[in-house]
C-alpha cells in the first residue's frame, strides 16, 4: 500500500481525524511527503493525549496510559503491566487533527467544484461542499464522509439519495465501506462515488493531486449508467451526441479499479475514450 493510500486509510479507521502526534509519526515517518502534507492539512489543538495506541508487539492491543511526572520525564505505561513503560517526549502527546476546511477546499480546487462547505442537518458525519458545474444550467452537490462502518454508509447514501431530486457525488477515503448494495444504490440514482485513494495522489509538496478530471470521472459513469440502466437522456448526456462515447465492458481482476454491476453479480471494467462535444 502506497503511503498516500495509508492515509486515506487512516482517516477512515479514525472519523474524527484526530490523534497524538506520536501516531501520526508511528504510522507516517517513513513518508517522505508527510511533512509537507502535515504543513498544509493539519493543526494542533489545545487537547493533550492521556492514552495513546501501544507500540509494543503483545497482541493484547490494548492502548497505553500517558503518565507525565514532569515536562521532561513523559511515559507510556501499560494498564495490564505486561511490558515495561516506554518515553514520550512533550511533541508525542500533542493532538493533532486534520484541517478539514484546507482539505476540502484542496479537493474542491483539484476537481473544480465551486467551494462551499456546510454540514448536512439530520446527517452526521456528512459535509456538504458545493456544486460541479460540467456545463451551463446543470449542475450537482458533492458531499464527503470519512464513514468506518459500511451499515453507516449505507444510512447516508440513503439519506443522499432522498434529499436529492438529481444526481450527487459522494466522496468517500476507500472502497472497503463501498459494498454492492451501496454501490447498486447509488448508481439507480446515477449518482456517482469518488473514492479518494484512488482519484488523489499527494505531491512533494503536499497538495493534492487529481489523477483524473471529474469530467471524464463522470462521463465514465454516465456511460456506465446508460449500459446497465438504458434511459433515453441523461443530466451530463444533454451536452453530448450518444455516439461520441466509445466503451467497452470487460471483466476486471482488480476490484479497486472497477465498477460494480450489481445485476450481472461481478465486477466489470468500463475504458473510455475521449468525448466530443455535440457538433464536434
Amino acid at each position: 500500500m502506497s503511503h498516500s493510500n495509508r492515509l486515506w486509510q487512516f482517516f477512515e479507521n479514525n472519523p474524527s481525524q484526530n490523534a497524538p502526534w506520536c501516531e501520526w509519526q508511528d504510522a507516517f515517518k517513513n513518508w517522505e511527503y508527510f511533512g509537507s502534507f502535515e504543513r498544509k492539512y493539519l493543526k494542533l489543538t489545545k487537547h493533550r493525549a492521556t492514552a495513546v495506541n501501544c507500540r509494543t508487539d503483545c497482541g493484547m492491543g490494548c492502548p497505553r496510559n500517558v503518565v507525565e511526572h514532569a515536562e521532561d520525564d513523559i511515559v507510556a505505561v501499560c494498564s495490564e503491566q505486561e511490558e515495561k513503560p516506554y518515553a514520550l517526549n512533550k511533541r508525542d502527546i500533542l493532538v493533532y487533527t486534520l484541517n478539514r476546511s484546507s482539505l476540502y477546499k484542496g479537493i474542491c480546487s483539484c476537481i473544480g467544484v465551486t467551494y462551499k462547505e456546510s454540514k448536512l442537518d439530520g446527517v452526521a458525519g456528512v459535509f456538504s461542499l458545493g456544486n460541479y458545474i460540467p456545463s451551463a444550467g446543470y449542475y450537482f452537490s458533492v458531499y464527503i464522509t470519512f464513514k468506518d462502518d459500511q451499515d453507516e454508509l449505507f444510512e447516508v447514501v440513503k439519506s443522499l439519495c432522498l434529499l436529492n431530486q438529481k444526481e450527487f457525488a459522494l466522496i468517500i477515503p476507500t472502497r472497503k465501506q463501498l459494498t454492492p448494495i451501496i454501490e447498486d444504490t447509488l448508481n439507480r440514482k446515477q449518482a456517482i462515488s469518488l473514492v479518494l485513494s484512488e482519484e488523489f495522489s499527494i505531491q512533494p509538496n503536499g497538495s493534492l493531486k487529481a489523477i483524473r478530471s471529474v469530467t471524464a470521472f463522470v462521463l465514465t459513469r454516465e456511460a456506465f449508467h446508460d449500459f446497465t440502466h438504458p434511459r433515453e437522456n441523461s443530466g451530463v448526456g444533454k451536452n453530448i451526441t450518444q455516439t461520441s462515447v466509445a466503451f467497452k465492458i470487460t471483466c476486471a481482476e482488480d476490484k479497486n479499479l472497477s465498477h460494480y454491476n450489481g445485476f450481472g453479480g461481478g465486477y466489470l471494467k468500463l475504458d473510455y475514450a475521449i468525448l466530443k462535444p455535440q457538433g464536434g
